[in-house]
């Protein structure tokens, strides 16, 4: 690898905002002694009167915003609520006896029996929901939840009328008619061999009832066995992300000793305007953007017009950047950007970097989630994205590719340049990789508007900040960015969709 540019040689700064060891800011001339900045000058408003004026405007618009941001419908938060259940009671198995009971999986089917009772009674938001809710509601040997979850849709869906005469007669004669329309309906397995078990069961149809019964547990293991490779993966990258972040120590001890001028007003005049601009038009387009859009045949539909103004923002970040963002003469877009750390020949590496870069955001978003819920009382909230909300409602393959594109590939691009090519890359020629990542990290939880996942997304950011000074190139960030959100979106729509 070449001297100075490939990833993990730490012989210049993220973005080119470090020193070398014993040099200045220039990488030549050794840095003697701090600039005197004891005294700081207050700001000229009146020679900054546009910043002045859209600080302003981003506060009332802020709060206008939040005090009329638009509610999720009740009948959909309490779908969101069923759905994780009907999960969990795909995983249990068919009874081991005559009494009902399941050994080891009692406990888990009394915790969904426990669940559904709270919302069987409640609206759901789809058909969808409520046969599946009902279905599952069979699995687990809860006869008494099926009329209220199913019986709404009973006369409009054959499955749903064939759950709801079955609930109200245990001796239902269950005909191949029934049984091909449970068969029929959308049920992920093994909801749909649970329903046929259990009423091939109580009609008398010995075979039907083994034959489905087979399949149930078969399905029943293969989710499980899908879930627990998941817990031992989720483990092995909590344990190599620790381990990972231990050894990141490293980083902040030797550049805490390096002198740097300390930050001035003027100085950070640059992020300050680039931020407080976009935050302008970013709250100006999403309170603009939905009148704007509607009635438009944008080609995607609501997930078209996503990517779309995902587009538009960024493109209006990236100008705003290289027009006001510069604090130095001369500084080109692949300085401002950190698109001059990357490098095709650091591909690999930088891959290699982007997973272990993953492994270390599991341990710190784990950490800030669990810091949130018991020491704020807030619990994360995936919803708040309009993004999700609509991946997991609408989970066709179109809304879902167009979703991902923007989640998995716009987001990691635009966000790591802006976030950390830029703005920890500025930041870093005042302080140390822990400072400037806590501010760049701070900053990027704010721009999702999230208060909810304020604190985890404060430590994804600052996460991404640590990789991206500690590999020197934006490859790293950009791939463990896109990994984060590609196993968020799949954990998504595996539980709630």
């Amino acid at each position: 690898m070449k001297k100075g540019r490939c990833v993990g040689n730490r012989t210049s700064a993220a973005g080119g905002g470090g020193t070398r060891p014993g040099k200045g800011l220039d990488g030549n001339a050794p840095l003697r002694e701090r600039e005197d900045t004891s005294i700081i000058p207050p700001m000229d408003w009146a020679k900054h009167g546009s910043l002045a004026a859209a600080i302003l405007y981003v506060i009332a618009v802020g709060a206008v915003l939040a005090g009329g941001a638009p509610e999720v419908p009740v009948a959909v938060m309490n779908s969101l609520e069923i759905r994780p259940l009907v999960m969990l009671a795909r995983t249990v198995p068919p009874p081991a006896g005559e009494d009902g009971k399941r050994g080891e999986w009692q406990e888990l089917s009394e915790l969904v029996r426990t669940g559904m009772e709270q919302v069987a009674h409640r609206p759901l938001s789809t058909p969808r929901d409520r046969i599946r809710a009902a279905a599952a509601a069979v699995g687990i040997g809860a006869r008494h939840l099926v009329a209220p979850l199913a019986g709404s849709v009973a006369s409009s869906d054959p499955a749903a009328g064939v759950l709801v005469r079955w609930a109200f007669d245990p001796a239902y004669p269950a005909s191949d008619a029934d049984l091909a329309a449970i068969r029929g309906a959308d049920l992920p397995p093994p909801l749909a061999d649970m329903v046929v078990a259990s009423l091939a069961r109580d009609a008398g149809r010995q075979a039907d009832a083994e034959s489905a019964r087979s399949a149930w547990e078969r399905a029943a293991e293969d989710v499980r066995a899908q879930t627990s490779l998941q817990v031992v993966l989720f483990s092995m990258a909590l344990l190599a992300g620790t381990i990972l972040w231990f050894r990141m120590r490293r980083l902040q001890i030797e550049e805490a000793a390096f002198l740097r001028p300390r930050p001035t007003l003027e100085s950070l005049l640059p992020v300050a305007s680039v931020l407080v601009y976009f935050t302008a038009a970013f709250l100006t387009l999403g309170a603009l953007g939905p009148d704007l859009i509607k009635g438009l045949d944008i080609p995607g539909g609501f997930a078209g017009a996503a990517v779309g103004i995902y587009l538009v923002n960024a493109a209006i970040g990236i100008g705003l950047v290289l027009t006001v963002g510069g604090a130095r003469p001369g500084e080109s877009a692949l300085d401002l950007l950190g698109l001059r750390t990357l490098h095709a020949g650091d591909v690999v590496t930088g891959a290699a970097w982007g997973v272990a870069g993953w492994c270390m955001l599991v341990p710190a978003v784990l950490s800030a989630s669990i810091m949130s819920a018991t020491l704020l009382g807030i619990s994360g909230n995936p919803f708040d994205n309009p993004v999700t909300l609509m991946m997991v409602l609408d989970p066709s393959p179109d809304t879902v590719a167009l979703l991902l594109v923007a989640v998995t590939i716009l987001a990691p691009i635009f966000e790591e340049m802006f976030f950390r090519g830029f703005l920890h890359g500025h930041l870093r020629r005042h302080f140390t990789p822990y400072g400037a990542a806590m501010i760049s990290g701070f900053c990027f939880a704010l721009a999702h508007l999230s208060l909810s996942n304020l604190l985890p997304l404060w430590a994804l950011g600052f996460a991404l900040g640590i990789l991206y000074d500690r590999t020197r190139s934006l490859w790293a960030p950009m791939i463990a960015h896109a990994l984060w959100n590609l196993g968020t979106a799949a954990l998504l729509l595996a539980v709630f969709s």
